[in-house]
């Protein structure tokens, strides 16, 4: 069995083969491609088997929106995809989804970030959170061998201190938007939207390179992380990650989050730095009168960026196809 396995997202394709899903779950061949490059699943699917030779008897692919299984559009670039036109049977999984599985992967480790203050957990049930283009996340019954994709980043976000409410009351003001989710500040695109908070709020003009260079602003913030402006947006990052994670982990009583995403990758070196920790420690465990069931969580993180091949093979594992 060569199952073919990918990660679509709304910046980055990767793909991958899993020799035999029922022995490891671990990719070999793995290539990466621009989705803006691409049009269609079968467009990507069929230049990855030329680059790498091989002749895959299945496939499964995480895709970075809603899918039924057999079609999709991504959410987040003009991208469709339809297994029925691959030349061999395969299935689609919301990536959450697929982060999901990769958790429950004995093929995959993950690295502590804020770890349990009590040896006694709230529960078995964890949540995998994707920081990208997008805010994912999916919950995980380890019990039952099931992950449900769900869609907390159209949650309206909650200022959690008078500097957030105050950017949120000003954001409005000026905005044609009506509410911000969750998405809308903790994401690739989020980014963008607190640096132009921060940038009202010190008044200080964005310089003119981030403006054009817009879509890049996670590595722009990361390259000029002293800048007063990247200052204040990595505070307000961590700040408001740190609360959301809290108020997932109180409603669903979570024994573990585990956070991923390519967002993540570029700013975990920031979020490591003390005071940006501190910071989004302080905002995880302010959940009082709840604060015992954070106490009973903790935090991981996936650094591996190709965690989401490791979760469709996973999946197959589990479901066949």
């Amino acid at each position: 069995m060569i199952l073919l396995v990918g990660d679509i997202g709304g910046t980055s394709i990767r793909m991958g083969v899993v020799e035999n899903p029922l022995e490891s779950t671990v990719p070999t061949h793995v290539q990466q491609y621009r989705t803006r490059d691409f049009d269609t699943l079968d467009e990507v699917v069929t230049l990855y088997l030329s680059d790498a030779g091989v002749n895959p008897t299945g496939g499964v692919f995480a895709v970075a929106a809603p899918t039924d299984g057999q079609t999709t559009l991504l959410t987040n670039a003009s991208w469709s995809a339809d297994v029925s036109r691959l030349s061999f049977p395969a299935q689609l999984l919301n990536d959450l989804q697929a982060s999901g599985w990769a958790v429950l992967s004995s093929d995959f480790s993950f690295e502590p970030f804020v770890p349990s203050l009590s040896e006694k957990t709230s529960s078995e049930s964890s949540m995998v959170i994707g920081l990208g283009t997008g805010f994912g996340s999916a919950l995980i019954l380890p019990h039952h061998a099931l992950v449900l994709p769900m869609e907390y980043g159209h949650v309206s976000f909650a200022p959690t201190s008078s500097s957030e409410r105050n950017l949120l009351q000003q954001w409005l003001v000026q905005s044609t938007e009506t509410r911000v989710t969750v998405e809308d500040v903790l994401s690739g695109r989020g980014l963008w939207t607190l640096t132009q908070w921060s940038a009202q709020y010190q008044d200080v003009k964005i310089p003119e390179f981030w403006t054009s260079q817009h879509t890049m602003i996670g590595k722009i913030l990361q390259d000029e992380a002293d800048h007063p402006i990247a200052s204040m947006v990595w505070d307000l990052f961590a700040s408001i990650l740190g609360s959301v994670c809290g108020d997932l982990i109180v409603a669903h009583r979570l024994s573990r989050i585990v956070l991923s995403g390519g967002v993540l990758q570029k700013v975990l070196p920031i979020l490591k730095e003390e005071s940006r920790h501190r910071l989004l420690v302080d905002s995880l465990r302010c959940k009082v009168p709840m604060t015992h069931l954070v106490d009973r969580s903790r935090l991981d993180v996936s650094t591996i960026e190709w965690m989401n091949l490791v979760g469709v093979a996973t999946w197959y594992r589990h479901n066949g196809l």
